[in-house]
């Protein structure tokens, strides 16, 4: 069996490549340019990529090639004959594993893969793909998007909330299909000693995006974190209990937003900004946490919500259990929460260190039921065997 795997979204391809890798499947993955630091940063503790398993839908992102190293008519030839030479390797794949609208990457690609459906695809949504550009967008790129979901031989949903989008988009057949984690680098491990500027303090990480729909905020936008919402819980919380203390990810688009937010509320002391981490650090900083804090917007879990479950840490989020309950057929163990009034309200609550320590437990053994390497790698094994013809 010979599986194209299309697209990389924070990496999570990896995991996907090495584990079909592992059982005898030929899984080659193709990534675009804002997908090569997602394929190769931060690979310790995961078993590395052999380059001989990538390849590149477009021809300036190969090792060796540049801008800088080539002339303009030879980069000219390279961009406009590059999709053949793209196409003519999919072709020889038994399956596309496409994400996020992947196989548009050339009017070509789309008209013989989408269009012709020269060859099975499946379409795996990753999050604004679905929620946004497909669901909303009236222009050529919405269009696009539409076609790759609808004509796609299967269509999986990565995030629980997407299963309310199957109907307005004519997906009668989509199905919820999980991330995978890797369990082993993500794991409980040895907690880590508290600095001790943190110690005796209900210590919060979080390690989302900064997005609360400020500096962007079109119309139809849904993925914003609104992660303020715990800060105006912070401020709340400190007024009767000052032993407490949030590591913040200083990134995404409303930092700035963010900073000022800490100083007008008056819990700078509260609060560290945190510059981004690579993925080892924020496993360190994971485990040293007593609670992770992740998003309170779409409903739905994010990989960083996944990874601090599989260190085994409560997590304060939003979830719709509804969907929720549809997708894995059980309620995640998290402390759900969406305004800042309930956040609140999850912050007293999980001062509780038994409270904490039966959580864990619980998130840990959630994950290695639902997300681990091996169940996901099998339900894609299940699923190309149902694809592709006998």
């Amino acid at each position: 069996m010979k599986i194209a795997i299309l697209g990389n979204l924070a990496g999570v391809a990896n995991e996907i490549v090495v584990g079909l890798r592992k059982i005898g499947v030929k899984a080659d993955l193709f990534i675009s340019a804002d997908e090569v630091a997602d394929t190769f940063d931060d690979l310790a503790g995961q078993t590395m990529l052999d380059p001989a398993w990538i390849q590149y839908i477009d021809p300036l992102n190969q090792a060796g090639i540049t801008k800088q190293s080539i002339d303009s008519s030879r980069r000219t030839f390279l961009q406009r004959h590059f999709p053949i030479t793209t196409i003519r390797k999919l072709l020889r794949y038994d399956l596309i594993h496409a994400h996020s609208g992947s196989l548009n990457f050339s009017l070509l690609s789309h008209l013989l893969f989408v269009r012709l459906r020269v060859k099975k695809y499946l379409a795996f949504a990753t999050g604004s793909d679905i929620r946004e550009v497909a669901l909303f967008e009236k222009g050529t790129y919405g269009y696009l998007m539409r076609a790759f979901f609808k004509n796609a031989s299967q269509v999986l949903l990565l995030n629980s909330d997407m299963l309310t989008l199957k109907n307005p988009l004519g997906l009668t057949e989509a199905s919820f299909f999980p991330f995978v984690i890797n369990e082993e680098k993500f794991s409980p491990g040895l907690r880590g000693e508290k600095p001790e500027i943190y110690k005796g303090k209900l210590l919060c990480f979080m390690m989302s995006r900064l997005d609360f729909g400020m500096s962007d905020c079109h119309e139809h936008r849904s993925s914003m974190k609104c992660n303020e919402r715990f800060l105006y819980a912070l401020a709340e919380f400190c007024k009767v209990d000052l032993d407490i203390h949030a590591i913040v990810l200083d990134r995404g688009s409303d930092r700035d937003f963010a900073r000022q937010l800490v100083k007008d509320l008056g819990i700078s002391d509260q609060v560290t900004f945190h510059p981004p981490m690579t993925e080892l650090e924020r496993i360190k900083y994971l485990r040293m946490a007593d609670v992770v804090i992740d998003q309170f917007n779409l409903g739905s879990f994010g990989l960083c919500a996944l990874e601090a479950l599989s260190v085994g840490k409560p997590l304060i989020t939003h979830l719709c259990e509804d969907s929720a309950q549809e997708a894995y057929g059980d309620i995640p163990p998290i402390l759900n929460a969406r305004t800042a009034s309930e956040i609140l309200e999850q912050l007293l609550h999980i001062r509780s260190a038994g409270l904490r320590e039966n959580l864990s437990f619980q998130a840990r053994e959630w994950i290695l039921k639902h997300h681990s390497r091996e169940v996901v790698v099998n339900k894609l094994m299940n699923l190309y065997k149902v694809v592709l013809p006998h």
